[in-house]
């Protein structure tokens, strides 16, 4: 089922005509937050998100191994586009001035389009027009936490894939088991965040393509040493056969040496 831009884009709308009841205003303005890609998050972080990081490595697609796991964690790297209020009002610290421009990021919008798998899964009745319709259209909110101050970056940790979607996605992947078969999924994220002076702001839409496979990222081996570990076994990174059955949702497709 294809993605419909105007229902998202209206959704957006009706969100966004909620929040004035909740703060002072809102503010979509993604010159004030801005999404440059996704982080990719390795052993040589330690596998944390440490605050003011800069990213060592970005991601320009993901891998989803469904054999392997059944969701999938997107790290949107951000900037606070804005200047300290100090400097454009020209003020000092001994003013005493609360710095209003530090942005609290606490939510995202996740939309997914599903394409050949989401007309799979209403062929088989795992989910229904309607369903899939609400993921392209409607999106999932999601509660995340992060900050930044202005001219700073940032990154947060969003679940795009949740498991219960990753389950549905992993029975049909399973039966196309031994075939070389792939699918393309695309997942869309927005953040949302609240400044010091409770302005709600929204950022750039971050578009991410994911490449669903199921047992792709199994390396044959029969190397018994485990070095490096990903820090999220069954997404973009090759996990050692040996550690297999002991990670994989379905561990009796499992290769055996």
């Amino acid at each position: 089922m294809k993605k419909s831009i105007f229902g998202r884009l209206l959704a957006v709308g009706v969100l966004a005509a909620s929040l004035p009841l909740l703060v002072t205003c809102e503010v979509p303005n993604p010159r004030a937050l801005f999404i440059y890609d996704a982080q990719a998050i390795t052993p040589r972080s330690q596998c944390i998100i440490q605050p003011g990081q800069r990213a060592q490595a970005v991601l320009a697609f993901g891998i989803l191994d469904s054999m392997l796991t059944n969701n999938y964690f997107l790290f949107p790297r951000f900037r606070n586009m804005m200047m300290k209020s100090t400097t454009i009002s020209g003020e000092g610290i001994e003013s005493g001035n609360v710095e209003t421009n530090y942005l609290n990021i606490s939510g995202a919008k996740v939309w997914i389009d599903l394409g050949q798998l989401g007309d799979e899964l209403q062929a088989t009745g795992r989910m229904t027009e309607e369903q899939l319709f609400i993921l392209s259209t409607d999106g999932v909110q999601h509660t995340v936490a992060a900050g930044a101050e202005p001219e700073q970056e940032g990154t947060v940790g969003v679940e795009v894939i949740k498991t219960e979607l990753g389950n549905l996605i992993g029975e049909v992947m399973r039966t196309h088991a031994g075939e070389e078969y792939g699918a393309d999924i695309n997942v869309y994220v927005m953040l949302m965040a609240e400044n010091q002076a409770g302005e709600i702001i929204y950022s750039n839409e971050l578009a991410f393509p994911i490449k669903v496979c199921f047992g792709c990222l199994v390396r044959p081996s029969a190397d018994d040493t485990i070095t490096d570990p990903p820090c999220f076994p069954g997404q973009d990174y090759g996990v050692p056969a040996v550690i297999c059955p002991a990670i994989a949702e379905y561990p009796t497709f499992c290769p055996v040496y």
